[in-house]
């Protein structure tokens, strides 16, 4: 991509985002990375010319990293896959790419001793010995700078190829961030501080995109460089919404201001002629959308941002309790009693008798809370895979026609006698020791 500032052609560096994971595929996880990746580069000044996900798989890996590579991409950098177990292959598929070995890094294995030392003295981990899958994080492409992981086990990993860069990260969100600001963000801005990107957003209502596409057109043949993007954001009460973002980089910062406010002169006045409003009161409420938006992305169960606030009943008939077996993690396939996540602007007791009905479809009567637990569940390298403030309720119900949902494995009526004998969700079996569950009868 080249930029014109007075007839002169500058380049900018080029990103590209390869995101590995057989969940982003699948839908389970949420590909959070891209975007926060995407958005941090661009605002620097980058420009991203390809976000790509692929499984973890060795050939797919090595193919689209030698694509990259032909590209002259100047920055390539890769999220996930960089854990210890068998399905964890970005490492050996960089080196063989590159056509180098694999070697352990005494940096790298150094800082891993150290975090894992760290781990077993706060009790999370039952023993700090670097077994070979923990080696693996530590084994890295002969050459290559280890990115330290302060957030994590795993380290980023920095390599050169000709005129390319290649950073590999791990999938953790918070690792990516993390190993970002501690090693990267200085690095990049100093590769793009010749260039200075500027940027406005025009909200207009009243008219649609076919109105202005001519003078968008117009003002990308007067600014070649410039990136012009619309955004339809529906019709309101009959009113059409759109949202025009205008950005253009150049080496010379007040140029790129002034050709920004020239292309947004052109385009309010034409606004103006097609009986159109330009309307900055927008802005706040396409805010509200996307703090909504945030939200749900949030809900992304597996290495959240923020402690998810969530609702469970232990649901009695007579002697009988109501437990559920998910299909998925946490607690895949063990024993749990029903309930999931609180949903904003539903209260607890809402949230609860939504979430029974949804997973076993019978009515209940709700009673007091018996306990709150603050579950945090923490994969091997020690990372917060899951952490949930369960809030849990007493219930009642005489109905036994149970109708379990698609994430079920199954939902039974169990005898109290039978309840601790099965295997249980930890917290679950927990939460019927606390409760002297045998006297419960």
């Amino acid at each position: 991509m080249y930029i014109e500032y007075r007839f002169k052609l500058k380049k900018i560096d080029i990103f590209e985002i390869i995101s590995i994971g057989n969940e982003l595929l699948s839908g389970k996880i949420l590909n959070t990375n891209s975007s926060w990746l995407g958005s941090q580069i661009t605002e620097m000044g980058g420009i991203v010319k390809k976000c790509v996900v692929i499984r973890d798989d060795l050939d797919d890996i090595v193919t689209t990293v030698k694509s990259s590579l032909d590209n002259n991409t100047d920055w390539i950098i890769t999220t996930g896959g960089l854990g210890p177990t068998h399905d964890d292959k970005t490492l050996e598929s960089i080196s063989k790419a590159l056509d180098c070995n694999l070697v352990i890094n005494d940096i790298a294995l150094k800082r891993l001793e150290e975090r894992y030392f760290e781990l077993f003295k706060k009790r999370k981990i039952k023993n700090y010995e670097i077994t070979p899958s923990r080696l693996k994080m530590v084994t890295l492409p002969q050459g290559s700078i280890p990115l330290i992981n302060f957030h994590g086990s795993a380290p980023g990993v920095l390599m050169k190829n000709k005129k390319s860069k290649i950073i590999c990260l791990p999938g953790i969100p918070s690792e990516v961030k993390g190993i970002f600001e501690d090693h990267l963000r200085s690095k990049i801005k100093n590769s793009l501080k010749n260039y200075f990107r500027k940027e406005i957003e025009i909200w207009i209502k009243g008219i649609n995109e076919s109105t202005i596409s001519k003078t968008l057109n117009n003002i990308i043949l007067e600014y070649p460089s410039i990136y012009i993007k619309s955004h339809p954001k529906g019709i309101k009460n009959g009113v059409p919404t759109l949202l025009i973002n205008i950005t253009y980089t150049s080496s010379n910062e007040s140029n790129s201001q002034l050709i920004v406010n020239k292309a947004q002169k052109m385009l309010t006045e034409e606004i103006a002629k097609e009986g159109g409003l330009v309307d900055p009161s927008l802005q706040e409420y396409h805010e509200i959308n996307k703090k909504k938006s945030n939200i749900e992305n949030n809900k992304n169960r597996r290495y959240p941002n923020d402690p998810i606030v969530a609702v469970g009943a232990l649901i009695k008939n007579n002697d009988e309790i109501l437990l559920i077996q998910r299909k998925y993690e946490p607690g895949k396939g063990k024993w749990s009693i029903p309930g999931g996540s609180v949903e904003i602007g539903e209260k607890i007791e809402e949230a609860i008798i939504r979430e029974i009905r949804e997973e076993v479809g019978i009515e209940v009567k709700i009673g007091e809370i018996i306990t709150v637990v603050d579950s945090i569940i923490k994969d091997e390298q020690g990372n917060n895979e899951f952490h949930y403030i369960i809030i849990d309720f007493e219930a009642k119900s005489n109905d036994y026609s149970i109708k379990i949902n698609s994430e079920l494995i199954n939902a039974k009526w169990f005898n109290i006698n039978e309840v601790l004998n099965i295997d249980l969700v930890e917290s679950v079996r927990s939460l019927f020791k606390k409760l002297k569950l045998f006297e419960m009868k």
